[in-house]
């Protein structure tokens, strides 16, 4: 599950031109890539907060900017020629937690601006599934030596599908876009039904059906 998944357009035409052009702006300077993957880790958790006490739409920009620093720390670390796992390591890790995060943040929001309780248990339960459903994904393919290209692991159009909800570029976009309508309740919802049947389809798939071995 943490393979890249296709980019949004959004973040292909907007978000990545600009990291690219202020990536080599800070090669003479002392900031390295792994420092602005550090930066984006605390910023994400900053911007959780600000959503969950009710700013959405200036949460929902900073997670724009969230974007753009993503493609300048790998970019920089390229430039600087300072690439390492530990840099891999700590994007991986910003990936796997930001969403938990992320959907928690909405679930209290969502609860704060309709006065309805069922969002804090909608979006801690999506925020729940999420780290188990990477728990299946990483310990089949580490017990079964799988690589996440190798064939054993289908890529059909419902992991296509998957993968395209999943990628933050899109999710972010999202919340933008609903933001500015006040239709977060129904993001929030929406990704609680999504995860509670992705968690269903993975159990069974790595769980139930396992690879014979």
């Amino acid at each position: 599950m943490t393979s890249k998944p296709s980019r949004s357009l959004w973040f292909r035409y907007f978000c990545e031109p600009i990291g690219w052009r202020l990536a080599p702006l800070l090669v003479k300077t002392p900031i390295t890539g792994n420092q602005i993957s550090v930066f984006v880790s605390i910023l994400t958790v900053i911007t959780c907060i600000f959503i969950s006490y009710g700013y959405i739409f200036t949460g929902a920009i900073i997670l724009q900017i969230i974007l753009i620093l993503d493609t300048m720390d790998g970019t920089l670390a390229r430039l600087k020629k300072q690439a390492s796992l530990r840099g891999k390591y700590l994007e991986a890790v910003w990936h796997e937690a930001v969403f938990p995060l992320f959907y928690f943040a909405l679930g209290i929001y969502s609860y704060k601006a309709l006065n309805n309780p069922i969002y804090i248990m909608l979006g801690a339960f999506t925020s729940a599934s999420i780290p188990i459903i990477n728990l299946l994904f990483h310990r089949y393919t580490q017990i079964f030596e799988i690589k996440e290209t190798d064939e054993e692991i289908p890529h059909t159009t419902l992991e296509y599908i998957v993968r395209w909800l999943t990628c933050p570029s899109h999710t972010f976009t999202y919340c933008l876009i609903l933001a500015f309508f006040n239709w977060i309740p129904y993001m929030v919802i929406f990704y609680f039904t999504f995860y509670a049947l992705l968690l269903i389809y993975k159990f069974i798939q790595f769980v139930v059906i396992p690879k014979k071995g």
